[in-house]
């Protein structure tokens, strides 16, 4: 009786069972990530911005094109303040994945005000899709501030 009932039970499991097809590669989605890490022991700051990419096959290295968002306006506003970044391409090692010139957004005006202090940063992209996130200052430390954009 009881290897009946356990012929039955793994025979309604293998007619049961699903024969989905696994597809590792979803439809593709695009994102945006604004990340912006602001140092108070200097007036240096800098932010990137750039988006999800799609490639041929599985191997996301294969990718040669820099995801970076180029001709943004960043704004960060803390207190009464509001400073605007500017872009600028720096130079890569020569081991790095992309070949081309690093583009980064900067600004040299970022001077640390009373403690505790909001603060948001906001990214019109050339789209016209805006990224923004905020925190709050609280010591002399450094603030990672980092947003994330699903459509």
């Amino acid at each position: 009786m009881k290897s009946a009932l356990l012929a039955i039970l793994v025979s309604a499991l293998v007619f049961i069972s699903c024969d989905d097809q696994v597809n590792p590669k979803a439809d593709f989605e695009e994102v945006y990530v604004l990340s912006c890490i602001l140092r108070t022991d200097t007036t240096f700051q800098v932010a990137t911005i750039s988006r999800s990419y799609d490639v041929e096959g599985f191997d996301p290295t294969s990718n040669t094109v820099d995801p970076f968002i180029k001709g943004a306006k960043i704004k960060l506003f803390y207190g009464d303040n509001v400073i605007e970044f500017r872009d600028t391409a720096i130079a890569r090692p020569p081991d790095a994945r992309y070949k081309n010139p690093m583009n980064i957004y900067y600004t040299n005006n970022f001077k640390s005000t009373t403690i505790p202090v909001n603060m948001r940063i906001e990214a019109k992209l050339p789209n016209g899709k805006i990224l923004s996130s905020s925190s709050e200052l609280i010591s002399i430390y450094s603030v990672y501030i980092n947003s994330i954009s699903v459509p």
